[in-house]
């Protein structure tokens, strides 16, 4: 697989899942249709209101990445943009495996070191207390992410998870979670495919759609 900048789906995509949906500008970009079922996920009601108008055809829910409320291999692509370093990776991954069929690819787009030190800079500039000590913890959790493949909540605020990606990190956490064939480029976008003939360990069903 070749990772890019624009959403990439697996060929022959009838079911799409879109983790951290927003308004729905990525369902948008790639194209999606009546004929293929499109289903974005979000926390923001407000988000998938707005995204519900643009894309009727379309289907919405208000739910995790961490805990997806579908049946397993329910999906043949997964696309999440700059939505993953919000969340908790390894349980993410985990469901993202879980709901896609065999052979079913993700693409997801990340966050530099580059990008979470400006941002840290600027809050030293302006002289930002509450800001700089969430920056700092996010520049750890980074760190942490490259070494182990994991990261840690935001201590001061419960569910609240950010942190930047490196390539050694991502490639750590995807194949821990069972993907195959991962690939991360330059512009922080990564593609990774669960390889077919795996069984997925046993969980309840959340859902079906």
């Amino acid at each position: 697989m070749r990772s890019q900048v624009l959403p990439w789906v697996a060929p022959g995509s009838a079911r799409i899942l879109d983790l951290g949906c927003g308004r729905g500008a990525t369902l948008k970009t790639i194209g999606s249709d009546s004929r293929t079922l499109a289903v974005g996920v979000d926390v923001s009601l407000r988000d998938l209101q707005t995204a519900s108008s643009l894309i009727p055809h379309a289907h919405f829910v208000c739910a995790k990445g961490e805990q997806l409320p579908f049946r397993d291999e329910c999906f043949d692509s997964v696309i999440c943009g700059v939505a993953l370093p919000y969340m908790d990776i390894s349980r993410t991954l985990a469901e993202v495996r879980r709901v896609l069929k065999p052979s079913g690819g993700l693409w997801a787009s990340l966050h530099s070191f580059r990008m979470v030190r400006k941002h840290w800079f600027r809050s030293l500039y302006a002289l930002d207390l509450k800001d700089i000590i969430y920056r700092a913890y996010v520049l750890l959790n980074g760190l942490v992410f490259h070494f182990t493949g994991t990261v840690f909540r935001f201590p001061l605020k419960r569910g609240c998870f950010e942190s930047f990606q490196t390539r050694r990190g991502t490639r750590r956490a995807l194949r821990r979670a069972g993907f195959t064939e991962e690939e991360t480029v330059k512009f922080f976008v990564t593609t990774a495919v669960k390889p077919s003939g795996t069984d997925i360990p046993a969980r309840s069903k959340q859902g079906r759609r």
